[in-house]
């Protein structure tokens, strides 16, 4: 397990954002480890790591009970309510960041999509221009298949 942060990476590294965002950033006092900002962000962006650590920390401090010795108090409550809140808000930006796509926007997008091989035909076209009135032509109909315990048709291995 690995613990490093630079703020002189803030630029390039994408750990080292998430653990600034996370205010993971003091060696005497360390929350996370490395291994777990990097596969939080194998899943997420920076926002979205930075939200599934936070909870992490915020469900891990209220198992812990808050302490009063005398005159001093250690509130773990309020620590985890803060990261709870810190979880949330990250989760709004990692949310946010997505770009909405509105297609046939150009007509080089259009001729795009519609020469993609593995695009699936609109539903709206299927049978568009299908006369099945009043009777649907031969081969069309629904087949009925038996149940599996019932005899098998003739001429079928089993």
């Amino acid at each position: 397990m690995s613990w490093a942060y630079s703020p002189l990476n803030l630029a390039t590294s994408p750990k080292d954002q998430v653990r600034r965002l996370l205010g993971d950033v003091l060696a005497s006092d360390q929350q996370v480890q490395d291994e777990e900002i990097t596969w939080s962000l194998s899943r997420w962006n920076i926002y979205g790591a930075t939200a599934e650590l936070a909870l992490g920390l915020a469900f891990q401090l209220a198992r812990q009970v808050d302490v009063v010795q005398g005159e001093l108090k250690t509130n773990f409550s309020e620590r985890s309510k803060q990261y709870a809140a810190l979880g949330r808000q990250m989760k709004l930006l990692a949310n946010t960041s997505a770009m909405p796509y509105a297609g046939a926007v150009s007509i080089a997008d259009k001729i795009n999509v519609q020469q993609d091989p593995d695009r699936p035909p609109p539903d709206f076209q299927r049978g568009q221009f299908d006369d099945n009135l009043p009777v649907s032509q031969v081969g069309q109909q629904t087949q009925s298949f038996g149940l599996p315990d019932s005899a098998a048709p003739e001429g079928s291995v089993i």
